[in-house]
């Protein structure tokens, strides 16, 4: 469906670019209108360019860009009926110019909007991953709140001073965190922390990256290849899962030489041994997808409710998850 919908973009591109530059060429004693077809000839060119980059690239991009797409062309067409306004003889030309390009971009970035929303939505693992859950353990449904709001969201991003990774936003939007008050956490038994929660232990992080004399005390094991910074903690680590023991998992955004930034790493009281557990969000819900469906997935009862343990069916010996993800035997 996607696909479809980049190859329409870009015959719709191709077809305003050459009616604008017919248009053009028989406006040329017009030279308002004539340098206007021009534009917004030029301007469906590089539509074109980039809706053939989000074919190509099959990502988020390719979404962003069928959205600006869409906000080119409103955009000209409106700069079109201001040039006609002011243009003895054009206007007629103009409004003709303004109802094309206006209903092209509003094609193009309404149904932008809506095939980015739900392609976001079907390739989100964390959907993938919490109806995987759901029909293992479907008493956690009841403990996942719903999304916060896009105002909500990008409040909590102007306090931290911090730009979201973008499927960190769609974790959001879709889901605001767990009942910490459960045994079992949704995200392997360990909490998903809400917004609200993820800001407060984040500005606890902070007041200890900010004193060099905690952050740099401590033993901390080596970290392969360097792909995280040697320290307790980072104003650029963003925790979203918690054992609730002053222990996280979150998303790196200033990664060692070898890392790379929106990677998800293991932070805090008792994780001296960091370690990279996914290239990103998106990546590590694939993960937990995949150990969801492998042998290394036990359900326990503990203390009359259903908890989850990795490796083993033994509650005694159950690992902790980033112990688990830091094994070289877990499920890759």
């Amino acid at each position: 469906m996607k696909k479809v919908y980049y190859i329409t973009t870009i015959i719709l591109s191709i077809l305003v670019a050459l009616l604008f530059a017919v248009l053009a060429l028989s406006a040329l004693n017009e030279p308002t209108t004539a340098i206007t077809a021009l534009l917004i000839s030029a301007i469906s060119d590089g539509c074109l360019v980039l809706s053939l980059i989000g074919l190509k690239k099959q990502q988020h991009i390719g979404g962003v860009s069928l959205e600006k797409i869409g906000i080119i062309l409103i955009g000209f067409a409106v700069l079109v009926f201001i040039v006609g306004l002011f243009s003895d003889g054009n206007l007629g030309q103009a409004i003709i110019i303004t109802i094309i390009a206006a209903l092209l971009g509003a094609l193009s970035f309404i149904g932008g909007l809506r095939l980015i929303k739900r392609k976001r939505t079907e390739s989100f693992s964390w959907n993938t991953y919490k109806e995987l859950l759901f029909e293992k353990m479907p008493h956690l449904s009841e403990t996942l709140n719903e999304g916060v709001s896009a105002k909500d969201l990008k409040a909590v991003e102007s306090q931290m001073g911090l730009t979201f990774p973008e499927y960190l936003k769609e974790l959001y939007l879709t889901n605001n965190g767990d009942d910490n008050e459960a045994i079992c956490g949704m995200i392997m038994g360990l909490h998903f922390l809400s917004l609200d929660s993820l800001l407060n232990e984040w500005m606890r992080l902070k007041k200890i990256a900010d004193d060099p004399k905690i952050n740099n005390s401590g033993s901390f094991s080596s970290t392969p290849m360097a792909s995280i910074k040697r320290c307790y903690a980072d104003a650029k680590w963003i925790p979203f899962c918690t054992d609730g023991s002053g222990n996280f998992i979150g998303i790196d955004l200033a990664p060692g030489p070898n890392g790379k930034a929106g990677q998800i790493i293991n932070f805090g009281r008792d994780e001296g041994n960091k370690a990279v557990l996914a290239k990103d969000l998106n990546a590590f819900f694939e993960r937990l997808v995949r150990i969801t469906k492998s042998d290394d997935f036990h359900i326990a009862d503990y203390d009359g409710e259903d908890v989850i343990l990795l490796d083993t069916d033994d509650i005694e010996e159950g690992f902790h998850l980033t112990d688990y993800l830091r094994s070289p035997d877990s499920v890759k």
